[in-house]
């Protein structure tokens, strides 16, 4: 039984986009094929993979925000009650 091995850029690779690495792991014996149709086809996939990821990236959450924004304005309530009170 042959054994095979992960590279670090594999796992990196796979930590990124699982899709990405099985797709990799399938072409990696396949010869390059040179299909106008197919090429066409491929850029499109990519554009659609890219979109995808755009969506994914880290956006700040929005609860943070908001309970920033709740906090300030107890903040600034308190200080205006102890302005009045004294």
């Amino acid at each position: 039984m042959k054994k095979t091995w992960l590279t670090a850029k594999e796992i990196s690779q796979f930590g990124y986009c699982p899709e990405q690495w099985r797709l990799t792991r399938l072409n990696k014996h396949r010869p390059v094929e040179v299909d106008q149709e197919k090429q066409a086809s491929k850029l499109t996939r990519l554009k659609a993979g890219r979109d995808y990821h755009m969506n994914i990236q880290v956006k700040p959450p929005l609860h943070r925000w908001i309970a920033i924004a709740v906090g300030l304005c107890l903040i600034l309530l308190l200080v205006l009650l102890w302005t009045v009170i004294k």
